[in-house]
């Protein structure tokens, strides 16, 4: 059984003692993907969006709609 606990709603630290990052073993992701790794929580980021998308839409009207600057992030898959 694995036991985590949670730094915040992404980020935690399982019973190895191993940070975790969106339900993935950071130790393992390095041993896979090799350091350093940018990790990015896709679910998190769509929760993001929503979220941002719908107080637009309660604030500015329904034609509104919060743009995104890739100078801030330019992931191309982003």
């Amino acid at each position: 059984m694995n036991n985590e606990t949670f730094i915040c709603d992404n980020i935690g630290v399982n019973d190895q003692g191993h940070l975790t990052f969106a339900g993935r073993d950071t130790s393992e992701l390095a041993a896979e993907f090799k350091t350093p790794v940018y990790l990015m929580d896709e679910e998190r980021i769509r929760h993001n969006c929503r979220v941002y998308t719908q107080a637009f839409k309660e604030h500015f009207g329904g034609e509104s709609r919060p743009l995104y600057a890739s100078k801030a992030n330019s992931f191309k898959y982003i």
